[in-house]
């Protein structure tokens, strides 16, 4: 029979590892003790390790979704996602957002897109591009006079 103290240990080893792992699959980092265990793309994931997605209790789902409700309070303009896996690939992480950030990252516009920020920023890109063309063509233009 093994104590609470053990299973505690147990539990919290299986939380860390799901947060590297999250990381590690996502090119994030792990942030412990923060809001959110995990930044990576644009997200703090809240992670959490249920084996087989079996719940403590009735109230552990929307007892998480408290938390990250309140962390998203407490850091406006930060995104956060819940991440929940069973453990094995019979019970794969799923990720669980909130459905407004869902319709702005599939917009068929692609406006919540990297497809779509990247559009956006491209006018600018393309015109810093010819300043830096210019430049490069002034400075040679310059190292050529010099040289004559």
């Amino acid at each position: 029979m093994s104590d609470g103290k053990n299973g505690r240990s147990v539990a919290r080893r299986r939380g860390r590892r799901l947060e590297y792992r999250v990381a590690r699959f996502l090119g994030g980092i792990v942030w412990p003790g923060q809001d959110g265990d995990v930044e990576a793309r644009g997200f703090r994931f809240e992670c959490k390790y249920r084996q087989g997605w079996q719940l403590a209790s009735s109230r552990e789902l929307s007892d998480w979704l408290e938390q990250v409700q309140k962390y998203r309070e407490r850091n406006p303009g930060t995104e956060f996602a819940l991440v929940v896996w069973g453990g094995g690939r019979k019970f794969p992480p799923l990720v669980c957002l909130d459905i407004a950030t869902f319709e702005r990252l599939t917009r068929p516009d692609g406006a919540g897109s990297l497809r779509g920020f990247l559009e956006r920023l491209y006018p600018e890109l393309k015109a810093l591009v010819e300043i830096l063309e210019r430049e490069k063509q002034e400075t040679a233009d310059w190292e050529s006079e010099d040289g004559s």
